[in-house]
């Protein structure tokens, strides 16, 4: 009862009955991930101006790989500056809520996701941002006042130690 025949033909008797599901699975998470790389591609290619072109993930780690030219992939996040790192992370990220949230938009709660990046780079970043602030509500939380500017609304959390309790944060629109 408890014992599988050397054959794997269908029908055969005591053939476990998972492995078509097992092949579902792999099918499911597959395609799942093609979705997932695909989009971070696109987003990748946005937050860095095209220097990034593709984004792919290790089927069974899921360790990302960033390729400039198609060919040549950085395997290894050491390599890449720190700003790359974060841009592909924040890529990763955006495309997750994206693909997962279908209908429910969820806000998106940053914490200086673009602390690392160069200048053009936190240009392009904002760009993406506003885009997803389009169907999303983006929370971006930064010590940087540079966001001031960019943002539709903000809040100014840094009171002082005198004015604690004294005073509520400000708001501005």
């Amino acid at each position: 009862p408890g014992t599988t025949s050397g054959s794997r033909g269908r029908g055969a008797p005591g053939l476990r009955r998972d492995h078509p599901r097992q092949e579902a699975r792999r099918r499911v998470l597959k395609s799942s991930i093609e979705i997932l790389e695909d989009e971070a591609s696109q987003i990748l290619r946005a937050l860095t101006n095209n220097q990034w072109r593709r984004v792919k993930l290790n089927r069974h780690t899921l360790a990302a790989e960033i390729t400039a030219d198609g060919d040549n992939w950085m395997k290894s996040t050491s390599s890449l500056s720190r700003g790359t790192v974060d841009a592909l992370h924040l890529a990763l990220r955006l495309a997750l809520v994206k693909i997962i949230s279908a209908e429910t938009r969820p806000p998106i709660i940053l914490e200086d996701p673009l602390l690392h990046f160069d200048r053009q780079r936190r240009d392009c970043a904002m760009t993406v941002l506003r885009q997803f602030g389009e169907d999303y509500q983006v929370l971006f939380f930064s010590t940087d006042r540079r966001y001031l500017d960019e943002a539709d609304c903000t809040i100014d959390l840094n009171l002082t130690a005198s004015a604690i309790g004294s005073q509520s944060p400000m708001l501005s629109s």
